[in-house]
Order: C-alpha cells, then structure tokens, then sequence
C-alpha cells in the first residue's frame, strides 16, 4: 500500500511539470524575488522618512534613496586568512590530541582500583597541559604548562607492560574474593533488617519486599563471575526472570534500607549496607573493567601520534600565539565597521581620524582598545575607508582593514523587475506624507505588486 501511494504521487509530479508545473514554481520564484525587492525600497523609503521628516519627492526619489543601498564589504585579507589556517591547524592538533586522552578517560571508572590510580597520576600533567594549551589558543593569552612528551611516552611505556591475561586473571581473583564476601554481607544484613520489628510495624520496610529482593540478589550472585570466566550460566538461574543482577532500581531498594534506618543506633547496619553496594557495583563491573584494559591497550597505539601532534604544536606556540593576537586585532577592527556605520547614519558623514577620541565614551571601544597596541585611525578613500591600528604581537603587525563600498540598487532593480515596463514607478502626495510604489514582476504575467506605507506588498 505504502509503494503503491509513493508511486502516485511520483507520478502526479511528473504530471505536474509536464503540464506546466515547472513554470509555475518559477513564476512564483519571480514574485517572491520582487516582493523582496519592494520590502527593501519599502524599508530604505522608511529610514528616509524617520531622517527628513517626511518621504522623498517624486524627481529624486531613486537619486536620494541609492545611498540606502550601500554595503560595506571587507573580505579577509590573504594575509588575515594566512594567519586563520596556521591558528585552524594549531587548534586541530590540541583538539586530537584531547581526543586520544578522552577515549582513556571514557571508561576510566571501570578499571581496577590500583590500575585506575596509575592511570590517574600519568593523565593529571598531559590533561592539564592539554587544557592549558586550548586556553592559550582560544583567549591569545600566554600560559606556564611545559612540552608533556616525555609524561606521553611514560604513558605509553606503562601501558605497553601491561598483560591483558594477567590483569584479566587479577580481576577474577578480586571477583571471587568479592562473591564470597557479598555473600555473607547479605545474610548478615537481610537477618538485621528483618530483625528491625519496629521498621515493620511502621511499614518503613515490608517483609516479603525485603526477602523477594535478596532471594534475587542470592540466586544472581554467580552470574557476573560466570561470564567473565567465559562458562555458562545455568539454565535456572535465568528461568524465572531476565532481570540483571543489581540494576538501578534494585540498587534504589537496598539504597532505601539505609536510610530508613536510625543513624545514630544502627550504625553498623548503615556501614554494612554501604559496603555491599560499593562492593556489588565493583563486582557486576568485572565485565567492563576487562574491556578497560583491552580498550587502553588499542588506544596506546595512538599515543605515539600525539606526541607528535603535541611536540609539533610546542615547537611553534610563540607564533601561534602572535598569530592569534593579530587576528584579535583585526578582529576589533570588524566590530568598529559597525560603529562607523552608526556614526555616519546619525551624522551624514564618516568620522575621521583618531576613532579611540571619536567613541571614547563608549564601552565597546573601550573593550576593543584592549585588543589593540595603538588607537585605531580611519583614512577616508574614493570607495570606502580604511582602519588602521596595531596588534599586541610581539612584532606589533600593523593592522590595515579596508572597507569598501558596493551599492546593488541597480542590480536590484535589474534581478527583480520586469525588463519592459516593470519599474519601480512611485508616487507621493503634495504634503510628501505618503507615498504607492509599484512594480510588474519577472513572471509570464508580469504580475503588479505594490506597497505604501503601512501595507505589505500587494498583488494585482
């Protein structure tokens, strides 16, 4: 049925353009691009009504309202764009290399107490070096952290002693040990609760509750130690449910008997309790705590990778740093093109000279001002402007952002409207309090979209 319904409807597509649809979905383009374009003239006829007090005469409109579609563009310079690609790569390198540390990280809860101490003490240098150096990179701020290649090889000389068969053999020795130990903790605990008559009579703990859920963790207990050894687990321990071991919610139910026990008169209850359910997470975790060590044995192979990686980026953290803080330079410079462009829209004029004097009140200059080693200067040219300052390198790189000028009213007018005959035609009242502009888009009809102030664009 399903096939069927998308076949249908394939071919109610080709249907569709074969008859015509095709052009249709193109006409509608055609509008949708001229009642974009209308919304901008809409939009500039607006800003030049809240300057002048009122909207431009019917002469002169296009001449005056041309300044309302200048843009400002200032692509990167292959200089700035240079110094991009080195920081990009700089990045790349920390970023794998705390890619290679995270995967030992991953599952570092699962191992072995003493193997995951080990692990711990060779990790705390390289992961707070690696920190240090991603620091360095994203605030261009120069941090104290030394080259971790030799932490990284011991690392790696570490982990390439271990025997995965010997810590296997370890892990179900202390598992063995932990059976056995598990199993008396439970007699032990489920006679005390059981012998709490007052935490019955109160209904803190109900009986068959407490008897169901250690008749589960005893007819289990094997389970964990039975898989890591690799021999079957009996057919009737899983026969009358599939329920692991010691999941969360059973966790939650032994979790629930310390605390409905009396801190201070059961304290050794509550130790009990606590230590089985330390003892119990450690114990259904052998499994994990296996792959740990076959995982970090795979992920030592890649340790060589970022020591080089590291070294690579050590040798050159000077000029990563330089570059860096000549982008934040250049930078400063973009978020002043915003603020020139604000001045002259308030003042009909591009402000000169010094800028740091020009918006020295303003708190985003002052935050710029930090990111720069000199004021920064505007030069006014033929098609736009430039800024020039400094950067706080060491080689104090001069900063030079050119900004020019583009106006796309005509290219507007050309994409949108009609070759013949398609305008903009405006017109305005003799008060110059309103005015309907109106346009024939690109489509096979030529259809007529018009706008006033107040309306969105209409079709006709």
């Amino acid at each position: 049925m399903k096939k069927s319904l998308i076949l249908i409807i394939l071919m109610f597509n080709l249907i569709f353009v074969s008859c015509g649809g095709e052009a249709i979905f193109a006409g509608r383009a055609y509008r949708l691009k001229a009642e974009a374009a209308l919304k901008e003239m809409r939009n500039a006829l607006a800003k030049y009504s809240i300057k002048n007090g009122q909207y431009p005469l019917q002469e002169e409109w296009e001449r005056v309202l041309e300044p309302y579609f200048r843009k400002e563009i200032n692509p990167d310079p292959d200089w700035i764009t240079r110094r991009k690609m080195f920081v990009m790569r700089s990045k790349t390198k920390i970023t794998q290399c705390e890619g290679i540390v995270k995967e030992i990280k991953k599952n570092l809860f699962y191992a072995e107490s003493s193997l995951k101490e080990d692990i711990t003490k060779y990790l705390y240098p390289i992961d707070s070096a690696l920190t240090y150096a991603s620091y360095e990179i994203k605030e261009a701020r120069a941090y104290d952290y030394r080259n971790i290649t030799p932490e990284l090889n011991d690392l790696m000389n570490f982990i390439s002693k271990i025997d995965v068969e010997e810590e296997k053999n370890k892990i179900i020795s202390s598992m063995v040990q932990q059976k056995e130990e598990l199993g008396y903790l439970m007699a032990e605990i489920e006679n005390s609760i059981l012998s709490k008559d007052k935490l019955r009579k109160d209904d803190a703990i109900k009986e068959e509750a407490v008897e169901s859920l250690f008749v589960h963790l005893k007819r289990k207990l094997e389970i964990p130690l039975l898989e890591v050894k690799g021999e079957p687990v009996p057919p009737s321990v899983n026969t009358v449910d599939t329920i692991p071991l010691y999941p969360s919610g059973i966790q939650d139910q032994v979790n629930k008997f310390a605390s409905v026990l009396n801190s201070k008169k059961d304290t050794t209850l509550i130790r009990q309790i606590n230590q089985f359910d330390d003892m119990m997470v450690s114990y259904v975790n052998g499994g994990e705590k296996i792959d740990f060590v076959k995982a970090l044995i795979q992920v030592n192979k890649k340790i060589p990778a970022a020591i080089e990686l590291f070294e690579s980026f050590y040798s050159e953290k000077g000029r990563v740093l330089n570059a860096n803080k000549v982008l934040n330079g250049y930078s400063s410079l973009d978020n002043i093109v915003s603020m020139v462009k604000l001045y002259e829209d308030e003042n009909d004029t591009l402000p000169k000279g010094n800028l740091y004097e020009v918006f020295r009140e303003e708190e985003a200059m002052k935050e710029i001002r930090k990111d720069l080693a000199s004021d920064p200067y505007l030069e006014i040219m033929n098609d736009g402007y430039r800024l020039i300052s400094e950067a706080q390198d060491e080689d104090r790189t001069k900063l030079d952002m050119k900004v020019g000028f583009v106006n796309n009213y005509k290219d507007l007018v050309k994409e949108s409207f009609s070759d013949e005959g398609g305008g903009p035609f405006y017109e305005t009242n003799q008060e110059r309090s309103t005015y309907f502009l109106w346009v024939r888009a690109k489509d096979a009809e030529n259809t007529i979209l018009a706008t006033r102030p107040g309306f969105k664009a209409k079709e006709d």
